[in-house]
């Protein structure tokens, strides 16, 4: 029985020392797992650092291209602006000309409509050279 004894303690005592032993290992493998990820996590830590570093410098670009774009619209539309004015102050102009042309037309017609007749026409012309 005690040898019985001996061998059932030298068998847990291996058993202590295997488990330890495995714990051990278990152990390492668990700290190069976590010294893996670490690594991991650094290097997706300064991906998303980068990422944002160049979407900064993206969303400057795309403001500054807004900016340039929305100040080009402004002008243009400033110049369309004084184009549209000055040509309805030229129409206005022209309006005011085409009336003088329609009344010198009318003017036209009535002197044509007095020198329709040739009596007319005729006493003029003596009259003319009577005054010169």
């Amino acid at each position: 029985m005690t040898t019985l004894l001996a061998i059932l303690a030298v068998v847990a005592i291996v058993s202590v020392f295997v488990l330890c032993f495995v714990v051990i290992t278990s152990n390492s493998a668990f700290r190069r797992d976590m010294a893996g990820q670490n690594a991991t996590t650094e290097m997706i830590s300064k991906n998303l650092e980068s990422y944002r570093l160049s979407q900064d410098s993206l969303k400057e670009t795309m403001q500054k291209s807004l900016q340039s774009g929305q100040a080009s619209i402004h002008k243009n539309l400033t110049d369309n602006l004084e184009t549209i004015s000055d040509l309805k102050k030229q129409i206005g102009h022209l309006e005011g000309m085409n009336k003088q042309m329609l009344e010198l037309g009318g003017d036209v017609r009535r002197l044509q409509n007095i020198f329709a007749s040739s009596k007319l026409r005729g006493q003029f012309g003596e009259w003319s050279l009577e005054n010169l």
